[in-house]
């Protein structure tokens, strides 16, 4: 939930060069940032949240690969955006300097170590089902 809420307050804050760049108004904006959010909460979170639920089905990872179609698209548009001059929601070219790609990649190992301890404690202490305890 708090990363959602982080990417609302960057759209939000990025409101009035995205308002330029579209020509749009405020109310046409805000159907934008709704949008974007909504389609990162049921493109990446849903899956996540009811796959395994739900036994894996289809869907769960089809919505994952459209998430990572979806940020590679959004990718584009911001390369497209920065080399006509514009002023893109996040510059390629930040994210190319060594600095901000090691800060980047050290801060995705960091969560990935941690929702893995957070995971192998909730597997441990998960109730044993009928199926492991060979009844």
């Amino acid at each position: 939930m708090f990363l959602g809420n982080v990417d609302v307050a960057i759209a939000n804050v990025a409101a009035p060069s995205i308002r330029a760049g579209l020509h749009a108004s405020g109310v046409e904006l805000e159907l934008v940032v709704s949008g974007y959010t909504l389609a990162v909460a049921v493109l990446l979170v849903l899956p996540l949240v009811l796959g395994q639920e739900a036994g894996w089905p289809a869907w769960t990872p089809a919505c994952l690969a459209a998430s990572v179609l979806a940020f590679g698209a959004l990718w584009a548009v911001e390369r497209k955006v920065s080399a006509r001059g514009g002023t893109p929601l996040v510059d390629p070219r930040l994210v190319a300097r060594p600095a901000v790609a090691l800060g980047l990649a050290s801060q995705a190992a960091a969560m990935a170590v941690y929702s893995a301890v957070l995971a192998s404690r909730a597997w441990a202490w998960a109730p044993c089902s009928p199926r492991c305890s060979g009844t």
